[in-house]
């Protein structure tokens, strides 16, 4: 999908309101999409709806719980009768989980609380919106949000590395299988950036524990700002988003380092024909 082709097509960003999520419903709206911000914060979700709207684009707001299929297959019908069907899909939305317990020591309750967005989340985006795509025979994209934490796990966190790893799985297979309908698939693998999840302070003590095991790993960390600014990556993911068209899913990971230097180098090492 190149740059022209994604003008007029029309976006839906889960966990779009804030953070990442926020900046990915700005740049779809910045190349011409009408972009679906689906999010459980209604509040933010408008603001940025009025935002975009002030800029002459086209943006709808949804209260959407991404851990409920019923709540994202309501969205999938309500954006698809306002814009016409997307062929954008980011399931962006998810939960941080901090540093916590070693994996044998996490409660149930904790363990679902994060499998139910950050992978539950991602299937049912899949199953409410890519057989509507397919359908439609028009082509799209897929974006799901893993984490640097996909190719580097860190002690504590267990749910979140188990999770992350599991979305970058999926996203191979299902790139696989979506290729004869001309829908690509794409990885978008963020560093460490100042989001809500930042908000408990479990952010920064993540931060340091990927820099440990990023030098127990080899890997040489670039010194300066580790926690990103999500503005300057937008431009990045307009471009990598305007020329990912590769067939092999490893060369389709999107890299947003988040200011931390070793985020390359460790794709370099899991994913060796990653661009």
């Amino acid at each position: 999908m190149n740059r022209r082709e994604l003008c007029g097509r029309v976006a839906f960003v889960t966990g779009g309101a804030s953070g990442i999520g926020r900046s990915i419903s700005r740049a779809l709206s910045e190349v011409g999409c009408s972009v679906a911000i689906a999010d459980i914060d209604e509040a933010e979700a408008r603001d940025l709806e009025v935002e975009i709207g002030k800029g002459d684009g086209e943006a709808i707001s949804i209260h959407c719980d991404v851990s409920c299929f019923e709540e994202v297959k309501a969205a999938e019908k309500e954006v698809r009768e306002r814009f016409g069907p997307v062929s954008l899909l980011c399931n962006n939305a998810g939960v941080g989980g901090g540093i916590g317990p070693a994996a044998i020591e996490v409660s149930a309750e904790s363990w679902e609380a994060v499998f139910s967005v950050n992978l539950n989340g991602v299937i049912n985006g899949i199953r409410a919106f890519v057989p509507p795509m397919i359908e439609a025979a028009a082509g799209g994209h897929v974006v799901n949000t893993a984490s640097m934490a996909s190719f580097l796990p860190a002690a504590g966190t267990a749910p979140y590395t188990t999770t992350k790893f599991a979305v970058a799985g999926l996203s191979e297979v299902l790139r696989a299988e979506l290729a004869e309908y001309s829908i690509g698939v794409s990885v978008l693998c963020p560093g460490p950036f100042r989001t809500g999840i930042w908000a408990d302070g479990s952010g920064a003590k993540i931060a340091r524990v990927l820099e440990l095991e990023a030098t127990r790993s080899g890997v040489e960390i670039r010194r300066g700002s580790r926690v990103g600014s999500l503005e300057r990556e937008a431009e990045g993911f307009r471009v990598e988003m305007a020329s990912s068209d590769e067939v092999d899913v490893r060369r389709a990971v999107v890299i947003a380092t988040g200011g931390f230097g070793a985020s390359r180098e460790m794709l370099a090492k899991h994913y060796p024909t990653a661009t």
